[in-house]
């Protein structure tokens, strides 16, 4: 059955070749008859020959055809839906991976870069600020903080003068500083 389909197929096709060429130079693909050798005729025997070729390799078709198809069309399409399932995953991954590892320290000198742009727009003379020390960064998992770090540093005061600070801060999930607590050192 399934050569009889595959027949007709080609013949399906074959017959629309020669409609083509048929329409471009009817002599060429009516070779067989001596008369009446147009556009039209070339039309009428052709394309209805393809027309009737691919309703005939469609009822040939098996049952089982059919629903090897159908099977073949579905397995692509769920092969689709894992993969696509699969690269949202590893999308969501790696976006948890970036929002985990939003706060870090510098490998260069310790210094949390979102900390230092807290002081430097909130600092009564950011020209001034000196860091003296920073600790890890923390993970940690309250209502509205994950992150906390430790820095003291150096900067002028309200009235000018040098002071050293010890603070502790508090920054959300996308590395907003939201709390400040100043650390008493009991020396």
């Amino acid at each position: 059955m399934e050569i009889i389909h595959y027949t007709l197929t080609f013949l399906c096709a074959l017959s629309f070749i020669f409609w083509i060429i048929g329409l471009i130079k009817p002599k060429v693909a009516l070779f067989y008859l001596k008369k009446n050798q147009s556009r039209l005729v070339v039309t009428l025997v052709y394309f209805t020959l393809g027309i009737l070729f691919a309703y005939l390799s469609d009822g040939t078709l098996t049952k089982e055809m059919k629903s090897e198809m159908l099977e073949l069309k579905r397995e692509h399409e769920i092969q689709d839906s894992i993969t696509n399932i699969q690269l949202e995953q590893k999308r969501i991954k790696e976006e948890q991976y970036k929002l985990d590892n939003i706060v870090t320290n510098s490998e260069f000198d310790g210094s949390v870069s979102q900390v230092k742009d807290y002081l430097k727009s909130n600092l009564n003379d950011p020209d001034s600020y000196e860091s003296i020390e920073w600790s890890p960064v923390s993970k940690i998992k309250t209502l509205n903080h994950k992150f906390i770090v430790r820095h003291k540093y150096r900067a002028k005061n309200g009235f000018g003068g040098l002071v050293i600070t010890n603070q502790t801060f508090y920054l959300d999930s996308i590395g907003n500083v939201v709390d400040v607590v100043d650390v008493v050192d009991w020396k």
